[in-house]
């Protein structure tokens, strides 16, 4: 169904954008910090948002779908992948880390671990 080629190229290409995003001088004013989208923080939800395609591109990309424990060893691979992600901002003097950016990041992986896997629970019984 999936040329697992191209997705691994897309999620090189993901996992390349967010390390850019993290370590690009953005935000530095904190401008992000005082309008709100649906009730949070617009710089929250855009780290919700950014995180949210992590467990269905590299999904997609697995060959063994059925197994349950790649399914959960995958989701956790996520909220390490968002962890890691926020946590490189140490490291970088114009960044800063805050627990609840690390917060919104796994919020994101969980979202759409959540979306995925109700999703792919009705492809199953379709």
């Amino acid at each position: 169904m999936f040329n697992k080629k191209i997705i691994l190229y897309f999620l090189i290409f993901y996992a390349l954008c967010i390390v850019i995003l993290c370590i690009a001088p953005l935000n530095t004013k904190s401008e992000l910090n005082h309008f709100n989208i649906i009730g949070f923080r617009a710089d929250h939800f855009f780290h919700s948002l950014l995180f949210t395609p992590f467990l269905p591109i590299i999904w997609f990309g697995n060959m063994d779908r059925g197994n349950k424990k790649r399914l959960f060893l995958l989701i956790g691979l996520g909220f390490l992948f968002a962890i890691s992600a926020e946590m490189l901002q140490l490291f970088i003097p114009y960044r800063s880390f805050t627990f609840n950016d690390v917060m919104a990041n796994c919020i994101g992986v969980a979202l759409g671990s959540f979306v995925f896997l109700i999703r792919r629970g009705k492809l199953i019984k379709e």
